[in-house]
Parts: C-alpha cells; structure tokens; sequence
C-alpha cells in the first residue's frame, strides 16, 4: 500500500511540475511587448488624439526579455488609409537593428524587417521604426502591429505582445 502512495504522490508532484514550466512559460512570454511610443520621451502610447491635418511622428519599439538576443524581426503594420496618412517610414536612427527594407507600397500596410549578426541582448527596449502621420478624414482607426517573426533564430522566438494604438481623427477646430 505505501507503494500506492508514493506512486500516486509522484504522479501529483509531477503533474504539478508540468503546470508550473508551463505557467511560467507563458509568464515569460507575456512579459515582454511591442508597441507605439514617444519618440522625444519614450513614453508608451494607447490612444492617440489628432486633428485632420495634424502632423505626430511615433516610434514603434519593442521589448527584449533578459536572457534573450533579438536578431531578426519581420513585422507588419495595419492602419486605414482613409483616417490617417504615412507621410514618413524609416529605421530609428539610433536602433541596432535597422531594418533591411521598409515597405509602404500597399495602402495601409507598412512592413519591415531586419536582421544582424549581433542583435539586441535583453534585457533591453529596441527601437525598431519611426513614422510621421497625418490624420486624413475624421474617424477612427488602429494602429495594429501584426509580429510574424521576432527573436534570434527560427528556432529561438519570442514574440512579443502586440500593443495597437488607437487614433481618434477630429476635424480641425475653425476659429
């Protein structure tokens, strides 16, 4: 009968070990983000106000966890067209992986990657891309972020978690 025991309480403990790496797994794979921000501060940004008309530059930037190299990245950015206009698309100047191509052909859609050889060690916070807006029409839209690759290798990823911003277009304030 003590045979029972042990068996059934090495069971439950492995189980119970099983649910903790997993529990923890996904802990650290909720820890880390990407999303819009400041350029001039670096402030996180949710919800963006504009005007039609109105000029806003933002960085899209990412989160790297400790322990972990991002070296190659492939992203995508969705927005509606009618709302807001991309007047400006490039590489954070000071990123250490600028991106190999910035791509702004399909109304909407802005996609980039990049790679290098020695990437970005966490933990660190990388900036990835910095875009100049327009608000176009009133309305409203996000500023999605679609991440397909993110990490050091294809077999080492961490995708970060995906922060839209949303931008609320107003028509301008006639005096």
């Amino acid at each position: 009968m003590t045979g029972i025991r042990c068996f059934r309480s090495g069971r439950a403990c492995f189980l119970a070990a099983v649910i903790l790496l997993i529990w923890a797994g996904m802990a650290l794979a909720a820890d880390h983000a990407i999303y819009w921000a400041d350029p001039a501060d670096g402030a996180r940004l949710t919800r963006l106000p504009l005007e039609v008309g109105a000029e806003r530059s933002l960085r899209l930037q990412a989160e790297v966890p400790a322990g972990k190299t991002l070296k190659a990245h492939f992203c995508v950015v969705t927005f509606d067209p009618v709302v807001i206009s991309i007047l400006d698309a490039g590489g954070a100047a000071d990123s250490p992986i600028p991106p190999v191509a910035v791509n702004t052909e399909t109304a909407g859609v802005i996609r980039l990657n990049a790679f290098s050889v020695r990437g970005a060690p966490g933990p660190a916070t990388v900036p990835l891309l910095d875009v100049t807006i327009r608000g176009a029409s009133p309305g409203q839209c996000d500023l999605g972020i679609q991440v397909k690759n993110f990490g050091a290798s294809a077999t080492d990823e961490f995708i970060p978690t995906e922060v839209p911003l949303g931008v609320v277009v107003s028509s301008a304030v006639k005096d």
